[in-house]
């Protein structure tokens, strides 16, 4: 069904309009995706160097003939000013409507809870004596970023792309593979990067917006391969939350979606573990 997925993404394209789509080099497809990264980024009124954003990926596995879904919410916090700075986030995966898994960096220290036990783990980035540590961004991203396995994974690697310091710039989500795109006749662009044989690829359709560039339409990312000998296929797609006005929702830096606090019986472990589904 997907061999030829983007190949020439005759799919409702023909519907579109009569006239021929525009080629994308990979320069302008990243130029693209760095412009609606760039805009998904939400100021912060009171502090002029911090930013923040809300992502969501709603995911189905499907393996032989069995469904599963899963969603997963990203909330990203970045305040830097030269000399001081700060990095909370807070990662959420269900399967089906039941939490299995929360990260949360609450500007110093990485908590990863699993629900289902009840366990967590604790590992440090920062310091509490309020000076930033030289290296205080990788080691973050190492405690955050690098534990995060699997459907969830994907959403912290698109986060980490907007989130990065300084501007947003996009990298290869798929090594050895171009970007490759199209501009349609009304403006819209279809950016994406896919293996050769069409079995995982990234795609953004976005609209042009006069205030930040671009803005996202629709994000899939789909990954076909085989588990235990049985077919399998994950499709996912990113969306961003709004507030009630329609608005993208921004993350507030003292809410406590950004902190966390054992519950009742939660017993600590001695050692990280890899969240994942």
């Amino acid at each position: 069904m997907r061999k030829t997925l983007i190949a020439t993404l005759a799919f409702g394209l023909a519907a579109a309009s009569f006239a021929d789509p525009t080629p994308l080099t990979d320069f302008e497809c990243r130029q693209t995706l760095n412009a609606l990264f760039n805009g998904m980024r939400q100021p912060d009124p009171t502090r002029p160097n911090a930013f923040s954003f809300v992502l969501r990926m709603d995911s189905t596995e499907t393996i032989g003939t069995k469904s599963t879904s899963y969603v997963s919410f990203l909330r990203w916090f970045s305040d830097a000013d030269g000399t001081t700075e700060t990095l909370k986030s807070e990662l959420t995966a269900y399967r089906g409507s039941q939490l299995t898994h929360r990260l949360v960096a609450d500007g110093k220290r990485v908590y990863s809870h699993f629900s289902l036990t009840n366990e967590y783990t604790v590992t440090q980035y920062g310091t509490d004596q309020g000076n930033t540590p030289a290296n205080y961004r990788s080691s973050f991203l190492n405690h955050f970023k690098n534990p995060v396995q699997g459907i969830p994974a994907v959403l912290v690697n698109i986060g980490n792309q907007i989130g990065v310091e300084g501007s947003a710039r996009v990298r290869d989500f798929i090594g050895g593979s171009p970007f490759q795109g199209q501009e349609l006749p009304n403006g819209d662009r279809i950016v994406w990067q896919q293996t050769p044989d069409s079995q995982w690829y990234y795609k953004f359709t976005v609209t042009p917006d006069t205030l930040v560039g671009y803005k996202l339409t629709e994000a899939e990312v789909y990954r076909a391969d085989k588990i235990a000998g049985m077919h399998r296929t994950i499709q996912s797609y990113l969306s961003v939350p709004t507030t009630p006005v329609g608005d993208p929702m921004a993350v507030d830096p003292s809410d406590n979606a950004l902190k966390f606090f054992p519950g009742s019986g939660a017993r600590l472990l001695s050692s990280p573990r890899a969240i994942k589904f």
